[in-house]
């Protein structure tokens, strides 16, 4: 399989030496317009093309291409690149110089973890080091290997909050590693709820050694809690959702605002028929998942938010590498990360999602790249409210990379990422 192209794209990556670059393109003009490149399809020609100048480092520039005839007026083009201002080309109807802002997308408590990841971990050195140093932390701390947890014979742990959140952790920092060592680096973060420590971490705020015991010790008290929550989808803004809830503040509250017009709300397990009764009173469409869960984002977790505020000892903050926008805070973080009221937040506060995507989106994020296995929700949530057509995925459905991360590496070398081909294919 080639991996350098995808379609009718020219990509021609080219260094600071303009005259050698020009005379790279001289000689393949002469071959465009040679009897045998007569006879051969655009996406041949442009493979051709691209293969010439892979390796370049510099510069990029990726030009869509719809016919032989515009191929060559944009190489003849090419050729009269100022060396001044060797950035700028004014080709219209082109993708120009650098590939699409990407923002990978750290998510919440919603994923069944079992196998994810098996296939990375069984042959990628990147991945596999992280499962390896949180084995480390885990064992010494009195728990069980991730990888068993995970893989293994302990797997039914992750039916408990504690272990599921580590590995949550675990995974998502592996596999956003395992991005970067392949060549694809973000120009943002996002966090979602239960993804937020391991986006911290991928961000450079703290150490992944730091997030295990932020997480195993905030877990250890979280899981204490009786299993008294329920959860509501309600398909309403959160104004209206607060407006039908009135003043049952203690008995039900919004946890997270996924979209505009998509809420989730935390109620007591006992208080759940008289809520779906307001909704339905309203005519607004409300599921009842019916589950047991301690109650995050919720009055019902206030008990134990004196012993949250107080962080494990030893834990570093650093300002992010990355911009980082969180769900928690609805915006980019900064200090505030460090304070008692930022990890009060991270477990009482809703989730504010839908509004975090909108800032991600409204300071230049073009593309949005999931950490963990999908939801179809999540994807439609992407298409159709904010009419992002770039939604790609690590891991398909069933947890596999193989067939998730492959397809995605293949789409965002066509936009221009610079893929480390020799790594991939030999971890893959």
């Amino acid at each position: 399989m080639n991996f350098e192209t995808a379609g009718a794209l020219l990509s021609i990556s080219y260094s600071a030496d303009l005259n050698n670059l020009k005379e790279k393109i001289k000689n393949l003009l002469l071959e465009c317009e040679s009897k045998e490149a007569a006879e051969a399809d655009i996406f041949s020609l442009c493979r051709r093309i691209n293969l010439v100048f892979l390796g370049e480092q510099k510069f990029r520039l990726n030009l869509k291409i719809y016919s032989k005839g515009q191929l060559i007026v944009y190489l003849k083009k090419l050729l009269e690149i100022n060396p001044t201002n060797s950035h700028q080309f004014g080709f219209k109807d082109t993708e120009i110089l650098r590939p699409p802002q990407l923002g990978i997308l750290f998510g919440g408590i919603d994923t069944n973890l079992s196998k994810v990841g098996l296939d990375l971990y069984q042959r990628n050195s990147t991945f596999k080091e992280v499962i390896d140093e949180m084995d480390a932390l885990s064992t010494r701390n009195g728990g069980p290997s991730l990888s068993s947890l995970i893989y293994g014979e302990n797997v039914k742990l992750l039916n408990s909050v504690r272990f599921y959140q580590i590995a949550l952790l675990t995974i998502q920092v592996a596999m956003f590693k395992t991005w970067v060592a392949w060549g694809v680096n973000p120009s943002f973060i996002v966090g979602r709820s239960g993804g937020e420590i391991a986006a911290l971490v991928a961000s450079g705020v703290i150490s992944l050694k730091d997030a295990f015991k932020i997480v195993d010790t905030q877990t250890a008290i979280v899981s204490q809690l009786p299993l008294t929550a329920n959860l509501l989808k309600v398909f309403a803004s959160e104004e209206m959702v607060l407006e039908v809830l009135g003043g049952l503040k203690t008995e039900a509250s919004v946890s997270l605002i996924y979209s505009p017009s998509l809420c989730f709300v935390v109620c007591k397990r006992e208080s759940t028929n008289s809520i779906l009764a307001l909704f339905n009173a309203r005519n607004i469409k409300c599921i009842n998942f019916d589950i047991q869960h301690v109650g995050y984002h919720s009055p019902l977790i206030d008990s134990v938010l004196n012993q949250i505020e107080s962080l494990p000892d030893g834990v570093e903050f650093s300002k992010p590498s990355i911009k980082y926008i969180s769900s928690i805070l609805g915006g980019f973080v900064d200090g505030t990360v460090s304070t008692k009221e930022y990890w009060v937040n991270y477990v009482r506060a809703p989730v504010r999602f839908s509004q975090s995507m909108h800032m991600a989106q409204a300071s230049g994020c073009e593309m949005i790249l999931e950490i963990c296995p999908p939801r179809r929700a999540q994807a439609n949530f992407w298409t159709e409210k904010f009419g992002m057509d770039r939604y790609f995925q690590s891991f398909s459905e069933d947890g596999s990379a193989l067939v998730g991360s492959l397809e995605t590496i293949l789409k965002l070398a066509s936009l221009g990422f610079r893929i480390d081909w020799k790594r991939f294919t030999r971890e893959m």
